[in-house]
């Protein structure tokens, strides 16, 4: 099974993008406002937009986020897709599109030291990327959080994410 952890694709291109890292090698590239402080945008803007959509990485800009640092999944036929877990229940219609029932798995794998099981859900890892695009973003049920915005957005592409950070 090819495994790319999230927390590790994360974290590395967070550090390597912005800068947070004491390295010589490591561009360092002032803030979009100037500020000594970065603000960081983890998700995007996760509380009032569904997390890693256009809208929420639209939403962290305007807010006047420095950075917007991204989580990234391998789909089985080699695309990065971005998204918070390895797993698609949690913020995507996934149980809704029968097409995908039989891709239903339990998996555990080695997280930050632990073993973390996740059962009965489906797996970016498991899933070619069209399969991906059938999906839709769902808003954390978190009871703060609006879920007006569920199903408008599909998964987005790595490379649809750099996109939308270049503009």
């Amino acid at each position: 099974m090819r495994v790319l952890t999230f927390a590790t694709a994360a974290a590395s291109l967070a550090l390597n993008v912005s800068g947070f890292i004491d390295d010589p090698r490591v561009v360092r590239w002032n803030t979009l406002s100037g500020k000594q402080t970065q603000l960081v945008g983890h998700r995007g803007e996760k509380a009032f937009m569904p997390e890693h959509t256009r809208a929420s990485y639209w939403q962290a800009a305007v807010e006047g986020a420095d950075y917007i640092e991204p989580d990234l999944g391998l789909t089985k036929d080699g695309h990065l897709v971005v998204n918070h877990n390895e797993w698609l229940s949690e913020n995507t219609n996934v149980a809704s599109i029968s097409q995908l029932a039989h891709l239903r798995a339990n998996k555990t794998w080695m997280d930050d030291g632990k073993l973390k099981t996740v059962t009965n859900d489906w797996f970016i890892a498991d899933m070619t990327l069209e399969q991906i695009k059938m999906l839709r973003v769902n808003q954390a049920a978190y009871a703060w959080r609006p879920q007006h915005f569920n199903g408008m957005f599909d998964v987005l592409t790595f490379e649809e994410y750099l996109q939308i950070i270049r503009n």
